[in-house]
């Protein structure tokens, strides 16, 4: 009886990743399908735009990459020198 039981457990453990894979291919097949409709819905609005809207985007895509260092290196603590760190015990 105990062995029945335990191929039983097997058996529903095997059955049951089965469905949790195939459920997981089934959502990232969806995230995919959902991924690809907004890139084309992307593409089709880029489509309509102007001339001028186009370079307006492609300005505001250039300078995220630079404001964005500019932030990190502003906000920053300055990093100090060798002479104004704090001793450790280990140095005492």
């Amino acid at each position: 009886r105990d062995l029945n039981n335990m191929i039983l457990d097997i058996k529903k453990r095997v059955e049951l990743s089965k469905a949790q894979e195939e459920r997981a291919a089934k959502e990232a097949e969806e995230a995919e399908l959902q991924r690809i409709a907004a890139a084309e819905a992307e593409m089709e609005k880029g489509r309509a735009m102007s001339g001028s809207d186009v370079l307006r985007k492609a300005a505001a895509v250039d300078t995220a990459g630079v404001d964005k260092i500019v932030q990190e290196q502003s906000g920053g603590e300055k990093k100090k020198t060798f002479y104004e760190t704090d001793l450790t015990p280990e140095i005492r």
